[in-house]
């Protein structure tokens, strides 16, 4: 908006009218850091505490591997209701797990009840119900009752950070490993590893090769045992000894320095998908540094997942893309600096969760055991209410090459046997799905193709989960809409102040009226009734001295 409205006197964008309560994205006062522009705000809801009990936070794993025991912690609170007994209650498939009857002692009541160790006995999603009995005159009993989704896995990988010397990126990257406990993150230096690559289920290379190491016995026992490889490039990288690997990347023009370079997304991009929230971070993420190349050249079979963008052009070069040959993926991150996005991530949300999910996704991918199926569904495991339903396949044939001659067909069937029927989209070689949005709860899904006079079925299952953040807050948040008005220069009212809103924005110097004057010259031959005139003034002279006898 500032660069929309650069060099302009605006008095104001537009009033906002709201309770200060959000459900998804940053913290709107982040989004206004810095505006020009005032924001006069209009406070509505009850900013009193009313009647009411809720669950306030659920503290969980979520993942845990099958078998092992994992904690549950719930805090529980409620206002105005003294002398009140409830009963606070988990389920799973219709099976009590836990339950507490409780007595609140006092008008405003918080207390954390812990469940005793529950366990993780099937894979895949589980999901637990966690509910408070409701009580008379609650403004609302939206609040007693949340769901939450664990997956339950039955494997670990192990992955391998390898550079020639520390870096924060390697940090960054062993911090997303070390925190998802589905893999076990090494850090080693070139100099000190001496372990064989066949144990890891993926090794990510950073700054590799260098002028004074090289990793050729390193890929070359990758290749063998069929070792996913990333490689992250920065300064350090040779080029020309990174070009020799034939990774299906290379840079041609290498001066030994660097471009400040930004991503932007692929939207033809289809191994993984990404959330809205993610692509646009992806715009407002600090540059990498990447080695610089008059170009950069890829493989057909090369998937890009941004280009790079050099100041304000983008090109076609990639920034970040992925590479699969025999069953071998490859992937390339052509720049560093990873650690400032994560630091981004964290200014603007004090969370990591969209740096993490853009790398958990990289490395999932890649670390991910082959599926040798010649058709293949990818779906998440866990949608948003409000989210789209995003479905990706692919199909091979027996030379496991991409074909998306026939149709797919996707059957969608609720707990209620409701069923959705679709067809799939194509796009260059595979197929898309947009499914849209589906209401809260458990479905089951079928994905069919007939190839080669041969039928392919995948079946699977993934969970539309309620949004249910605004529930949990029930009383207006008026310190936020007075914050956002204040940083921006506005001012805050109530909604019975609508008249004074209106007197404040009139009276603004900048809020004027503004004249134009543009010039435009027209030659006198686009005006054709000015010839019609002439020619009709000529004919009447000389009829007239015609006719007087003058000629």
């Amino acid at each position: 908006m500032s660069v929309r409205y650069a060099n302009l006197n605006i008095g104001a964008v537009f009033v906002l009218m709201s309770d200060g309560l959000y459900n998804q994205g940053m913290n709107p006062l982040f989004l206004l850091e810095g505006s020009s522009v005032p924001y006069y705000t209009v406070t509505l809801g009850d900013s009193a505490r009313q009647r009411d009990l809720l669950m306030r936070d659920l503290m969980y794993n979520k993942v845990v591997f099958l078998g092992n025991q994992f904690p549950l912690e719930i805090t529980v609170e409620a206002y105005k209701l003294k002398g009140v007994n409830t009963q606070l209650s988990v389920m799973h498939n219709g099976r009590e797990l836990f339950s507490k009857t409780m007595t609140i002692p006092n008008e405003r009541f918080s207390t954390q009840v812990i469940v005793p160790a529950l366990k993780a006995e099937q894979p895949g999603t589980m999901r637990l119900t966690i509910s408070l009995k409701p009580v008379d005159g609650e403004i609302t009993i939206q609040n007693n009752q949340r769901d939450i989704f664990i997956d339950v896995i039955d494997s670990r990988q192990k992955i391998l950070i390898l550079g020639e010397s520390p870096h924060p990126d390697m940090g960054a990257l062993n911090q997303l490993i070390a925190s998802n406990p589905n893999y076990q993150g090494e850090v080693a230096l070139t100099e000190n590893f001496h372990k064989s690559i066949s144990g890891y289920s993926l090794i990510i290379f950073h700054q590799l090769p260098t002028a004074a190491t090289s990793v050729a016995s390193y890929i070359n026992e990758a290749r063998n045992a069929h070792v996913p490889m990333l490689f992250i490039l920065s300064s350090s990288t040779q080029i020309t000894a990174f070009n020799n690997l034939q990774t299906g990347l290379s840079i041609q023009g290498n001066r030994n320095n660097t471009d400040e370079v930004q991503p932007v997304f692929n939207s033809g991009f289809s191994l993984f998908a990404i959330s809205d929230a993610l692509k646009q971070f992806v715009q407002r993420m600090p540059p990498l540094s990447s080695p610089y190349g008059t170009q950069y050249v890829s493989s057909s079979a090369f998937n890009t997942l941004f280009y790079r963008k050099i100041g304000n052009i983008t090109t076609t070069f990639p920034l970040i893309g992925f590479m699969q040959v025999n069953q071998l993926k490859t992937g390339i991150i052509a720049g560093e600096g990873l650690w400032r996005w994560r630091l981004h991530n964290y200014m603007l949300s004090e969370n990591h969760d969209l740096f993490n999910e853009l790398f958990s996704k990289i490395i999932q991918y890649l670390a991910v055991k082959e599926d040798k199926s010649l058709f293949r569904v990818y779906t998440e495991n866990q949608y948003w209410e409000n989210e789209p339903i995003r479905i990706n396949a692919e199909l091979y044939n027996e030379s496991y090459e991409w074909t998306n001659e026939p149709d797919v067909k996707l059957d969608i069937i609720s707990e209620d046997k409701t069923t959705y029927s679709f067809i799939f989209n194509r796009t260059d070689n595979a197929y898309q799905l947009q499914a849209g949005q589906l209401p809260v709860g458990e479905y089951l899904y079928v994905a069919s193709v007939t190839h080669a006079g041969r039928l392919h079925t995948r079946k699977g299952k993934f969970i539309v989960k309620p949004i249910q953040i605004e529930s949990l807050q029930t009383v207006a948040d008026v310190d936020l809409m007075t914050s956002i008005a204040g940083v921006t220069g506005g001012q805050v009212f109530q909604k019975n102040e609508l008249s004074a809103l209106a007197e404040v924005i009139r009276q603004r110097a900048d809020i004027t009226s503004k004249s134009y004057v543009q010039k435009q010259l027209q030659d006198m031959i686009h005006y054709k009734w000015i010839f019609f005139l002439l020619l009709t003034l000529i004919s009447l002279e000389w009829g007239i001295r015609k006719w007087m006898g003058t000629y």
